[in-house]
This record gives C-alpha cells, structure tokens and sequence, in this order.
C-alpha cells in the first residue's frame, strides 16, 4: 500500500497542475510564435489567409499539446497499475516528451 501513494500523489499533482492557466507572457510568446511561423511562409499580416494560418496553426498547437497531456495520463496510469515497463530513475513513467 505505501509503495503507492507517493507515485499515486505525484499523478495527482501532475493532472492538478496540468490545467493551470498559461501566464500573459507564455501566452504573447506562443502568439508571437505563431506569428512568425505564418509570416515565414509567405502570409501577409492582417489577410484572411493569414488569420486562417495563426489558426491553423493554433490548433495543430493544441493538438500536440492534448496528445503529449494524454500520453503523459496513459503512461502514469499504466505505472499505477503496474501494467507498464518502469523507466530509469529520472523518468520514471518512460514518456518521452520534446518541445512542451
């Protein structure tokens, strides 16, 4: 029973701090982001299609964002439930995560 709870409770933490809100300056950075990558493809500022690729790639965004939470959920949960391989010390639940 004790060699669960510490890792049930960072699985706790880790999906209570997973919603918390993005601070102003994170925000502006992404937008700012997304911004460039639009203006390095050729879009024009202020053009709809512009506005359609700060969109499109806001979505792509959050896509990859909601796929690293979910694999992240997966992989804790199959630690819990001792279904999973047990990564090295440093990552315990062996995901791997890039660019998040």
């Amino acid at each position: 029973m004790r060699k669960y709870l510490i890792p049930a409770a960072i699985l706790a933490a880790g999906l209570a701090l997973g919603g918390c809100a993005a601070r102003p300056e994170v925000i502006a950075a992404r937008l700012a982001g997304y911004d460039a990558t639009c203006r390095a493809m050729g879009f024009q500022p202020g053009a709809d299609n512009y506005k359609l690729c700060r969109l499109t790639v806001f979505q792509t965004e959050e896509n990859r964002r909601a796929r690293i939470d979910a694999e992240r959920t997966a992989a804790a949960w199959r630690y819990l439930q001792g279904i999973g391989e047990l990564g090295s010390a440093s990552n315990p639940l062996n995901v791997r995560v890039t660019g998040y």
